[in-house]
């Protein structure tokens, strides 16, 4: 057998069927064999986890909050229309724009190493003894023109290795003035996908956070940075009167929190988002069904004044920001051991698997 320093590599073969039992192509032939390569590597130190959202919302997975489902407070987030244009005169968001959040994230522990946040684009800007101040360069200012720092304390961290997921998120309900018309915007379910860091220079370097000591913190802290594409595949204005941009828009964030340890031995990371984030939607209006093809002359009758508008303002869209101020991305992660259940099920049911 070779030393732990080199890796194996082994093949296995998964034999379908006898095919010279069967060599007319009859119901028992079967294909050729199956081979599985398999590439094994020494130990590198690192412990693997899933870690899943708990508690959560959205307990049947379907994207909005049914009358039976609880809200999770450390599941969600909390969105604001920063700023609205074109053809919008007022915007609301229905429930305080409030979405919750559900995932099962697979990451890894690696072990320690030098601390070095640079790994994600922070710079060093002063040091006095075993603390150093980190803070996001020029280019990360966030949506409020902050700038995130943090200032740490030792020598180490541990790397935790994030693989890319998606975080599934409930709809949120807008409601937009056009003119003298209120539209109602359904997202419908939304979700995040984790993305390579959107830096050039940073594309393949594998998505990472770091446990360890800030400067006057009684806990232990995890610190990422969240590079997302945000979907929601099925947006929907007033029943079709038009169509949303919300297709793999760009959110970006630092985020951080406590690392705790549960007493039934797991280890719970409770996170929020450090940076403002924000995203434009761009709504076009189907002005086709705006005119006589809807048939009914009171509505007609009702939607003339925007279809002046319209006509006024020529193509312009209707626009919106949504908003996520700082600390309203709210992420609370369990470890799963070997997605081992320790509650009953009628806990984990409602969502409430510690």
């Amino acid at each position: 057998m070779p030393s732990g320093k080199h890796k194996v590599r082994i093949s296995v073969i998964l034999c379908l069927s006898d095919q010279d039992a069967d060599a007319d192509g009859g119901p028992n032939a079967g294909g050729p064999n199956i081979v599985l390569d398999i590439t094994a590597q020494p130990d590198n130190g690192a412990i693997f986890a899933t870690v899943l959202t708990r508690d959560y919302t959205d307990v049947n997975g379907n994207g909005y909050v049914d009358d039976s489902e609880l809200p999770a407070q450390k599941n969600n987030a909390t969105a604001n229309i920063k700023e609205f244009g074109g053809l919008i005169t007022d915007a609301s968001l229905a429930n305080g724009g409030v979405a919750y959040t559900s995932a099962g994230l697979p990451m890894a522990f690696l072990a320690k190493e030098p601390i070095d946040l640079s790994y994600f684009g922070l710079t060093l800007e002063s040091q006095n003894g075993v603390e150093r101040t980190w803070c996001a360069d020029e280019r990360f200012r966030d949506e409020n023109d902050e700038v995130f720092c943090i200032t740490t304390e030792g020598d180490f961290m541990i790397p935790v290795e994030i693989n890319p997921e998606i975080v599934m998120g409930t709809n949120l309900v807008m409601t937009a003035q056009v003119g003298p018309v209120p539209l109602e915007l359904d997202t419908g379910p939304l979700v995040l996908r984790f993305s390579p860091y959107f830096d050039e220079e940073l594309r393949e370097t594998p998505l990472r956070g770091f446990v360890l000591n800030e400067a006057g913190a009684d806990e232990v802290q995890f610190i990422a940075r969240l590079d997302a594409l945000m979907d929601a595949p099925d947006v929907e204005i007033l029943g079709g009167l038009g169509t949303g941009n919300v297709r793999s828009v760009r959110l970006s964030s630092y985020i951080q929190g406590p690392v705790q340890y549960q007493t039934n031995g797991k280890i719970a990371l409770v996170s929020d988002n450090r940076t403002a984030m924000s995203a434009d939607l761009v709504l076009n209006l189907n002005t086709d069904i705006l005119g006589d093809t809807l048939g009914l002359q009171a509505l007609n009758d009702l939607l003339a004044p925007l279809t002046d508008l319209i006509a006024e303002q020529g193509p312009a869209p209707a626009t919106a920001t949504l908003a996520l101020d700082p600390r309203q991305f709210r992420i609370r992660v369990v470890n799963s051991h070997a997605k081992a259940l320790v509650t009953t099920a009628e806990q984990l049911n409602a969502g409430a698997q510690q």
